[in-house]
């Protein structure tokens, strides 16, 4: 989000738990998500698959890969059509 002022002021991450995520907005735990391993929609490999379905944020969701140790790049898609990418993004553990 480094990229993005507005989103950098309001987005502090994601706390990740068993089989779950959350992101970190303003102080507060907020849009719960699943985490599982899937198919990835960009090449049909397997990922790290960050699903928001049922909450707020359904048409979500976030695909991450590790590229080096304790740094995942990932991808936002909007799947409420097509899946398109809508964001990139990297955490860093």
């Amino acid at each position: 989000m480094r990229d993005n002022p507005v989103a950098e002021l309001v987005w502090h991450g994601k706390t990740f738990g068993s089989g779950t995520v959350s992101n970190r907005v303003l102080g507060a735990e907020v849009f719960p998500a699943s985490v599982y391993v899937g198919t990835s929609f960009m090449d049909g490999r397997p990922t790290i698959v960050i699903d928001y379905a049922g909450g707020p944020l359904g048409f979500v969701r976030d695909e991450i890969r590790q590229v080096q140790p304790g740094v995942y790049a990932g991808f936002a898609y909007d799947r409420s059509g097509a899946p398109r990418v809508i964001e990139r993004f990297i955490l860093v553990f």
